[in-house]
Parts: C-alpha cells; sequence; structure tokens
C-alpha cells in the first residue's frame, strides 16, 4: 500500500534529480553557461598575468 509519505518521497527525489541536471544540462557547447565560465576563468587568468608581470618579486 502506497502511504503519503511514499509519494512525498518520490515526488521530493524527483524535484532533486531535476534540480541537479538543470545546471549540467546548460554546459552545452555554445551553452550561455559555458561561455560565463570561460569568461570567468579568461579574467582570473589575465588579472594573474597581471599581478605577476608587475609583483614579480611577490611571487
Amino acid at each position: 500500500m502506497i502511504t503519503q509519505d511514499d509519494r512525498f518521497n518520490e515526488r521530493n527525489h524527483d524535484d532533486k534529480t531535476r534540480a541537479s541536471g538543470l545546471f549540467l544540462r546548460d554546459f552545452e557547447p555554445g551553452g550561455l553557461t559555458m561561455w560565463i565560465a570561460a569568461a570567468l576563468i579568461a579574467v582570473l587568468l589575465v588579472s594573474y598575468l597581471f599581478y605577476a608581470l608587475f609583483h614579480a618579486e611577490d611571487l
């Protein structure tokens, strides 16, 4: 016999599974999430490059 708790647990599990897959589905080639991630990585690399150039004695 299926109880109300079983239905709630099943629905809750489906929501978690669906929510966790949303971000991964956005990571398609050319997707917006990929471009944002690439831009963030590029900004971090360029800023570290400038830091290394102008503060070489600190490294």
